[in-house]
């Protein structure tokens, strides 16, 4: 990117290794009374900032029914419906039922549901009591090799920072040298002019006076 190009309101003039302005005495004082005039320009309620953001709408278009009454639910706070057990009773009809086709059909389908289930429990347990111990051994290494691979990279990180950081100091206090120079060469050179202007001025001031003298001649 040219120097053009560049939007000067964005550009911070800081040399975080060279500056001491902070450090002189008064400016702190200044610092803080100038971030309150900035806060006063912009109030902003601790206790109350989440009236401040707008809400939030969505909408689920183009999906299923349950999703969106679901989505609806949380939003509106509603609890979670309670888990209705009652398909998954097993008992046989009474009183009137005892002679409906139907409510014994019913029963039964109860009755296989139900061993299902218990079918399905006992080979979870079996696969569990088989493999568990192995799959959690692999999971732990996993993680394992996994905080490993983060400690290390977090390593690198930090090694990189503080390159970067005495890259930055060194660059600082290098151009901190050549900004020492020119501030001193800017102070001559002021001088300098002053001088020069104050030598044009007694000139200029002698020149009237011989004028003055030659024309009394």
């Amino acid at each position: 990117m040219e120097i053009e190009q560049i939007d000067r309101s964005s550009v911070l003039d800081l040399l975080a290794y060279c500056d001491r302005e902070y450090e002189e005495e008064g400016m702190e004082v200044l610092v803080d009374k100038l971030i309150e005039e900035e806060k006063k320009k912009q109030p902003f309620e601790m206790e109350k900032y989440l009236e401040q953001i707008p809400d939030y709408q969505t909408t689920l278009k183009g999906t299923n029914g349950l999703l969106s009454k679901e989505f609806e639910r949380i939003s509106s706070g509603k609890p979670l419906n309670s888990f209705n057990a009652s398909n998954y009773i097993v008992s046989k009809p009474k009183d009137k039922s005892l002679k409906d086709p139907k409510q014994w059909k019913k029963s039964l389908k109860r009755l296989e549901l139900s061993a299902a289930i218990q079918l399905q429990r006992n080979e979870n347990l079996t696969l569990m009591s088989k493999f568990s111990s192995n799959s959690w051994l692999d999971y732990n290494r996993g993680l394992g090799a996994y905080s490993n691979n983060i400690r290390k990279r977090t390593q690198q990180i930090e090694e990189q920072t503080l390159d970067l950081n005495r890259a930055r100091k060194f660059e600082q206090e290098q151009i901190t040298n050549k900004l020492k120079r020119f501030k001193s060469r800017w102070y001559e050179t002021v001088d300098r002019n002053l001088k020069t202007e104050r030598a044009c001025k007694n000139l200029e001031k002698d020149i009237q006076e011989l004028e003055k003298k030659n024309l009394k001649k």
